[in-house]
């Protein structure tokens, strides 16, 4: 026996009746999954919830985790959704899968001065908004824009760089 982490996403039917109260929808269903070290979203739209199983294989652990999940979803008075998603990952891929960073490695214009090896913020600034090859941010908002490292590294070790100032028109 193996244990697996299953997760699944329930959606409201077209035509179909928004969830009134998803806040406490919510709360109820987390409750009813705790013994599962589950986790569980609710929107007035749909549903997701993650729990662990133990299986002999993924195909059960994801028909066991599906039935437990519609009798939580009935016990904590969710309605009757089309399942729509279902996912089934043995517990050591899920770990290693959740080990690794999800968000790039971000830059903001301090570091650009390091990793494009210019004197000055300013000088990093007029790059990123004048050189038509920069990347664009990821985060263009406050507190200021937030760029991936290995973008801006790409554009380095591609810049044609030139001494002295640029000449002026």
């Amino acid at each position: 026996m193996d244990d697996y982490s299953v997760a699944a996403t329930w959606r409201m039917p077209e035509g179909g009746e928004p969830l009134a109260d998803h806040v406490a929808a919510s709360d109820r269903l987390i409750d009813v999954l705790s013994p599962h070290e589950g986790a569980a979203s609710v929107g007035p739209d749909g549903w997701q919830a993650i729990i662990s199983v133990s299986a002999p294989g993924a195909v059960d652990a994801l028909t066991s985790a599906v039935d437990v999940l519609l009798a939580a979803g009935a016990e904590a008075g969710m309605p009757e959704w089309d399942l729509v998603e279902a996912r089934t990952v043995r517990a050591d891929v899920f770990d290693e899968e959740n080990s690794r960073p999800k968000l790039p490695d971000l830059v903001g214009v301090p570091e650009l001065v390091d990793v494009l090896e210019v004197n000055s913020r300013q000088h990093a600034r007029q790059l990123a908004l004048e050189n038509p090859r920069f990347p664009a941010p990821l985060y263009p908002d406050n507190p200021g824009p937030l760029w991936d490292r290995s973008a801006v590294l790409e554009f380095k070790n591609n810049w044609v760089r030139r001494p002295g100032r640029p000449p002026t028109p």
